[in-house]
């Protein structure tokens, strides 16, 4: 029931939504074991919050983890 109704705020209210993330603490639990590749993550200013979840889950859910390199641009005009 929660999470239905987290994923529909999520939808419905996604600036809301995307505010409260920067209250939810992010424990990871144990410490996983090293892989052998490397995963190459591009962000900017907009898209932030989406580049911390995702290495959120990468540190969560793989059985190893890869060295990450996170690379941000930014506009010139």
């Amino acid at each position: 029931m929660i999470n239905k109704i987290s994923n529909s705020l999520a939808y419905r209210l996604p600036l809301l939504y995307r505010s409260l993330l920067e209250y939810k603490p992010l424990a990871v639990g144990q410490p996983k074991a090293s892989a052998a590749y490397t995963v190459l993550m591009m962000t900017g200013k907009s898209i932030i919050d989406m580049t911390r979840l995702s290495a959120y889950s990468i540190a969560k859910y793989w059985e190893e983890i890869p060295k990450r390199i996170v690379i941000s641009g930014r506009n010139q005009k």
